[in-house]
């Protein structure tokens, strides 16, 4: 896998190198996540017009390899995609939400017989491992147009992995099969008009991709949080609230409810003031906070008299094991009642 568009002079930057054009790229792989399939370390080039865009696609067709055989004199010796990421956004709404697309221009390299084209050396190795690609890719529609398949054998290959998003599914995939109506060519004229027939098969039901930008979505979502607190502090002064702040607690007003619940536990404090959501939830984190802190007291002190064993540590039981079997060897000669008071003891 090699990227044609790799010599540009941004095309190092856009792989995460330093711009120097003559380091060793990353290996290209095809990974998939929750936005599709891509290929890791393969250069991605901003296009603000259409000049721009057929500029890199011709760039690109420059760079490809190409050889001569008996039936075609400039033969690519490979598949090639050239891959369109398109945003539409309104012009005259500030909408979080935008569309998005991806257009994969995808050129098969042909079907080659060894037979006819009389390859010899590397153009015969590539021809053998194109028509090996193109059967794994058959081999992905036959199962896509297939109702009773349930896998598709998507990474067999390169080819079929990254066009896992563009076979059926949700895209529409159109097909231009190119025969030669010589009489000879025949079994790879009908060799095509067989896929193709086989591709009219695939279903697939395109949908409109949509996402949300995150830093517009915040922005809106804080002019709505700002747009209901000016509601409900109309609606407090309408019910004589005002003074009822809906703001995070400030530490002066945590130390007030701390000290209310205190006070509440003690006895001297028959009820708390609750005026506010946040007041309650300040209220129960601090019962859990002074639950904690009590617990940690109690602990510490049973530490200070007793020897405390975790159950769900084999090794602390087994050092208790061991402690007891020692008082029990060193009590074999006392009486039993001194005994039985120095094992309780220990015990508690």
């Amino acid at each position: 896998m090699f990227d044609l568009l790799s010599q540009l002079p941004d095309a190092a930057l856009n792989q995460g190198g330093k711009g120097d054009l003559f380091a060793t790229p990353d290996p290209m792989v095809v990974t998939e996540n929750q936005d599709g399939v891509f290929v890791k370390g393969l250069s991605c080039h901003l296009a603000q017009n259409e000049e721009e865009a057929l500029n890199l696609l011709f760039e690109g067709e420059t760079n490809r390899s190409i050889a001569a055989h008996q039936l075609n004199k400039q033969s690519s010796r490979s598949h090639c995609i050239f891959t369109v990421y398109l945003e539409s956004r309104s012009r005259t709404q500030s909408n979080a939400k935008y569309t998005v697309s991806k257009l994969n221009f995808v050129d098969l390299a042909g079907s080659e017989r060894l037979s006819k084209t009389k390859s010899e050396g590397k153009t015969k190795e590539e021809a053998m491992y194109i028509n090996k690609s193109l059967s794994f890719l058959e081999q992905v529609v036959i199962a896509l147009a297939s109702r009773t398949r349930d896998h598709v054998p998507f990474r067999q290959s390169k080819l079929t992995h990254y066009l896992k998003d563009s076979i059926g599914g949700n895209c529409n995939t159109l097909l231009i099969a190119n025969m030669w109506g010589d009489r000879p060519q025949i079994e790879e004229t009908v060799s095509t008009m067989r896929f193709a027939t086989r591709m009219m098969c695939v279903a697939s039901e395109p949908c409109i991709n949509e996402v949300y930008d995150p830093a517009l979505l915040v922005k809106k979502l804080q002019r709505e949080i700002q747009h209901l607190k000016s509601e409900l502090a109309m609606h407090d002064t309408l019910t004589n609230r005002s003074m009822i702040s809906y703001d995070p607690l400030s530490e002066q007003q945590k130390y007030e409810i701390r000290t209310q619940v205190q006070r509440y536990l003690d006895g001297s404090l028959d009820e708390i003031d609750i005026v506010n959501l946040r007041q309650i939830v300040g209220t129960f984190e601090t019962f859990k906070d002074m639950y904690n802190d009590m617990e940690k007291d109690m602990e510490a002190k049973l530490r200070e008299k007793f020897m405390l064993v975790d159950k769900t540590d084999p090794a602390s039981i087994a050092a208790a094991q061991q402690v007891l079997e020692d008082l029990m060897s060193l009590t074999r000669g006392i009486d039993s009642n001194e005994v039985l008071s120095t094992f309780t003891y220990v015990v508690l």
